[in-house]
């Protein structure tokens, strides 16, 4: 039975025990799958929160500044003072799109009444043109 568990943990590294029993039909229990990984030393550890840290400001010191930057758009209706006056007023922008830079956190934000690929389309060109712009 181990012998058969260590198998199909050899052929599908990613599943833990709860998968491999479903996936391969294994008759034992989960925790005795379990149990069988870590005593043939089939399963990591989990990394602590400052070691995942650690490993995400290595990952960002060989990064050049503007060589990685994340865009995203986020709705501003969660946001309970703001959507009292965007109901009443009407001229505020419903949207925030945010493009930031992941080595050195510059951020640069647009607005916009819609969410449409239009809009996105537009704010990446500006924020393009910008960094074209300043070199």
């Amino acid at each position: 039975m181990e012998r058969q568990i260590v198998q199909a943990r050899r052929r599908a590294p990613c599943l833990g025990a709860q998968r491999l029993k479903d996936f391969f039909d294994l008759p034992a229990g989960v925790g005795a799958i379990g149990r069988v990984l870590r005593q043939n030393a089939l399963t990591r550890k989990r990394k602590k929160k400052y070691q995942k840290k650690r490993d995400l400001r290595a990952v960002k010191a060989r990064l050049a500044a503007m060589e990685m930057i994340q865009v995203d758009v986020k709705y501003l209706d969660d946001i309970p003072f703001y959507v009292e006056q965007m109901q009443r007023a009407r001229t505020l922008p419903q949207y925030q799109y945010t493009a930031r830079d992941v080595k050195t956190g510059g951020t640069f934000l647009g607005f916009a009444d819609e969410l449409s690929e239009e809009h996105a389309c537009c704010f990446v060109s500006a924020v393009a043109a910008h960094l074209k712009r300043v070199g």
